[in-house]
């Protein structure tokens, strides 16, 4: 096992192999983030201006949705910068859609289900796509786990 420059810049060439997935997890979760910010300045406003009976309900909502679209921009952030930890939390986060677009279409809402559905299915598909940049190099077969 040698310290040369070349060995220090393994996880740095293994992570620019999946340029393109890695995008496309980005892409996926930076859209899904402004779609969680659009529906929850949709739900403060719509609390704000009296059009629903339960205000409270829809501003804890728009506060959840908020939670929710900041978490997935620090998501795109780590896919954009290429780091390791975001994998989990954007396959979680898009298996979780599945049941959401399903019950979508089941509503009547077809057209948002299927967006929905198709997303999620593209974000999944990224992120398993994508290669992780730690671990044990795979080049290297004296490394301990």
């Amino acid at each position: 096992m040698s310290d040369s420059p070349q060995d220090a810049d393994a996880p740095v060439a293994r992570a620019r192999e999946g340029g393109r997935t890695r995008l496309l997890a980005f892409a996926t979760c930076a859209l899904q983030a402004l779609a969680a910010l659009g529906w929850a300045v949709f739900e403060v406003v719509r609390a704000g201006s009296g059009r629903t009976s339960t205000a409270g309900v829809a501003v804890a909502l728009g506060v959840l949705l908020l939670v929710f679209a900041a978490a997935l921009v620090l998501m795109a952030l780590g896919w954009r910068r290429g780091a390791g930890w975001q994998k989990t939390p954007t396959l979680v986060w898009n298996v979780l859609l599945l049941p959401v677009a399903w019950s979508l279409v089941q509503a009547g809402s077809t057209l948002l289900g299927l967006v929905v559905g198709v997303v999620a299915l593209v974000g999944l598909a990224a992120a398993v796509a994508t290669p992780t940049t730690f671990g044990p190099d795979p080049d290297k077969p004296d490394q301990d786990d």
